[in-house]
């Protein structure tokens, strides 16, 4: 995925991580941004952040910290399912499978400007169909499931974009969400606001880095933090440097 250090067409963004989170990150040779970690501020001193691990393109663990005024929590989350692809020309199917058994099953068609996929759940030999999405440009603007909801430019900064739904044809159209792009070195960071969420202060910023393939980092293990061993713990950013800037991710090393 080519991206500009300094201006994005926040449409082709979009449409290019949803592609890469959905699709390409099943690649052991793809090369582009993949999601490293994510924050949100929930507003009255809550907020949100997890940090994910993997090997290659392959998420083995993550760590969710969860901070309210009198705390911070943090949680191990371990994925410990075998996947296997089966991969056409422009179609795959990603087969996962936990202590030997297929419990799930995600079929992919991807062509120029478009992605189809469903995903159905498994029960012995018994699929059941659990989710199914399009999700395709035309026109300069993103359509998911058949046009509604819809994405589109916003005309005062190319850098953001808006996911916009109309309930009927005589209805007037209302923000579901907004999109905004910035980079810090080589880190994308996607910041997703919700206009009709006032607790969602500065929205959920989702930091997505160059993938490194063999790449293995362990697992943190289990452990929960009163308040005051957590302020006193060393602040980094999702790069692993030092920092004291307000606006980076703090969480435990």
């Amino acid at each position: 995925m080519a991206l500009n250090s300094f201006a994005f067409d926040c449409l082709r963004t979009t449409f290019d991580l949803y592609v890469a989170s959905q699709y390409d990150m099943y690649e052991k040779d793809y090369e582009g941004y993949i999601l490293d970690s994510l924050y949100t501020d929930q507003g009255e001193g809550q907020s949100l952040s997890i940090k994910y691990y993997r090997t290659g393109n392959y998420l083995d663990s993550a760590v969710e910290y969860k901070t309210t005024p009198d705390t911070t929590t943090q949680r191990v989350i371990v994925y410990n399912e075998t996947v296997k692809v089966d991969k056409e020309e422009n179609s795959k199917t990603v087969h996962l499978y936990k202590d030997g058994e297929e419990y799930q099953k995600m079929e992919f068609y991807f062509k120029d400007d478009s992605l189809y996929y469903r995903t159905l759940n498994i029960q012995g030999k018994i699929e059941n169909l659990y989710e199914e999405y399009s999700f395709y440009i035309v026109n300069d603007t993103i359509f998911e499931n058949d046009g509604s909801p819809i994405t589109v430019h916003d005309p005062e900064n190319e850098n953001r974009c808006s996911v916009n739904h109309q309930m009927q044809a005589a209805t007037p159209w209302t923000t579901l969400m907004t999109y905004e792009y910035e980079t810090r070195g080589d880190t994308l960071i996607q910041t997703k606001r919700n206009p009709a969420n006032n607790q969602s202060v500065d929205g959920t910023k989702e930091f997505y880095v160059p993938v490194v393939l063999q790449q293995t980092t362990p697992i943190v293990p289990r452990k929960i933090y009163p308040v005051a061993d957590w302020k006193k713990s060393k602040p980094f950013d999702i790069l692993g440097r030092p920092t004291k800037s307000k606006h980076i991710i703090k969480v435990n090393r």
